[in-house]
């Protein structure tokens, strides 16, 4: 994955991560449907993984191992 390429990532999952958080917390707090909450908590942790997933990748090595 190219420098620019994995900057591309950062910033798409970086922003996506920003924009679920806050929407959890409003839709938790403010209008208090916790099911929806709970399954956007989930969807920002997968794309917290994602933003993990992209820092730890090398040039060289396969992503995923056998």
């Amino acid at each position: 994955m190219g420098s620019e390429h994995k900057k591309a990532l950062l910033a798409i999952f970086t922003l996506l991560f920003i924009c679920l958080l806050a929407g959890t917390i409003f839709i938790t707090v403010q209008v208090q449907h916790y099911t929806i909450g709970a399954i956007l908590l989930v969807t920002t942790l997968i794309i917290a993984m994602d933003i993990r997933w992209v820092i730890k990748s090398d040039d060289g090595e396969p992503l995923i191992q056998p």
